[in-house]
Parts: C-alpha cells; structure tokens; sequence
C-alpha cells in the first residue's frame, strides 16, 4: 500500500516536472527566435553610430519639429526600448527642465547601475535631467508601460528595423 501512494506521488512529481519543462522549453525557444544572431556582439559605441543614421522624422514623437541637425529630438522613449533590447537593464523616466523653465518628460536606460542616455543630445545646453525613476503605472515596467501606446510600438518597430540594418551593414 505504500509503495502504490509512493509511486503516486512521484508520478505527480514528474507529471509537473514535465509540464514545466515544456513550457520553460517553449518559452526558451520564443526568447532565442526573438534574438538576431547577426547582431548579438555589438557594443554601445556601434549601437549608437547604428540610431544616428536610423533617427527620422518617421521615428521622431514630433515629426514636425525633427529635422537633421537634431537626429535625437522626439526619440527618447523607442530609443530606450532599443537599448533595453540590446544591453538589458532598467529604462527609467524624468521630467527634464530646460533654461526656458519647459519641462519635458524623458526616457533613458540604467544599465549595469549607470546611466545611459543616448537621446540627451536633443535638449539645449543647460538643461537638467533628474535621476531616472520607472514610470509604469499599472503595468509592470517601464517598457510594458510604453509599449502600451499604439503609436510608440509603430515607431519603435521601424527604428528597430532601420537600426538592425544599420548594425548588419557595420559589420560587413
């Protein structure tokens, strides 16, 4: 009798071990078809050289205001997604203050404990920007909470795209 509820127990046992590992596998395999071997060993430098020559009007939250002598204007938040693909990290939210007095909100990326912030270059000189902090509201980062708005998820998917060729094309 007690090897039966022994042996029960540990079919239950494998039962869920093998469901997990079905679902652990299935989600590995989505993670791994996500990344572009192509592009996996870049660093900083080549991915911000790769968003220079990406940055558009198309992109840009303010098309109207974009134009090439401010490439980073209006792309902070789907440049932060970007860097978030790349090196992982945090991407944080601050209002910066310009000299005019304007507050403006802005995206950027803490990684590894320090700030990187590849868009700072769109605001006038003496400008602050506070100490990143998440902003997600009921979401459950910063990154969901932007993509949650239809418009940031269209023009990320094309900086995306521009910058994953950009980078193809360095490396040849």
């Amino acid at each position: 009798m007690m090897h039966t509820k022994t042996s029960a127990t540990v079919q239950k046992i494998a039962n869920k071990f093998s469901c997990w590992l079905r679902l652990t596998t299935r989600t590995y395999r989505n993670y791994l078809s996500k990344i572009d071997f192509n592009i996996i060993n870049v660093n900083l430098t080549e991915l911000e050289n790769a968003l220079l020559k990406s940055w558009s009007k198309e992109t840009s939250y303010c098309p109207n205001e974009w134009n090439e002598l401010n490439p980073s204007f209006g792309q902070c938040a789907i440049t932060a997604l970007i860097v978030n693909d790349y090196f992982g990290g945090d991407i944080v939210w601050s209002e910066a203050l310009l000299p005019s007095g304007q507050k403006i909100s802005h995206f950027f990326n803490v990684i590894d404990g320090k700030e990187v912030d590849l868009t700072r270059s769109q605001f006038p000189e003496g400008t602050t920007i506070p100490e990143g902090v998440e902003k997600k509201k009921a979401f459950t980062s910063t990154r969901d909470y932007l993509m949650s708005y239809e418009d940031k998820n269209s023009r990320y998917a094309v900086l995306k795209e521009k910058v994953r060729n950009s980078l193809i094309n360095q490396q040849k």
